[in-house]
């Protein structure tokens, strides 16, 4: 039995500056904002 196929990896141009944006965002929590919510289903 074969195992999963593995997805090739992806590869721009560009990849490398991408991936130096992403570690300089700050991480931050997403915090719940009621008026913009939609209602909860019941």
């Amino acid at each position: 039995m074969k195992g999963i196929p593995q997805a090739d990896p992806l590869d721009f141009k560009g990849k490398q500056i991408v991936y130096a944006h992403h570690l300089t965002v700050p991480a931050r929590t997403l915090e719940v904002n009621a008026p913009k919510s939609l209602p909860a289903k019941d």
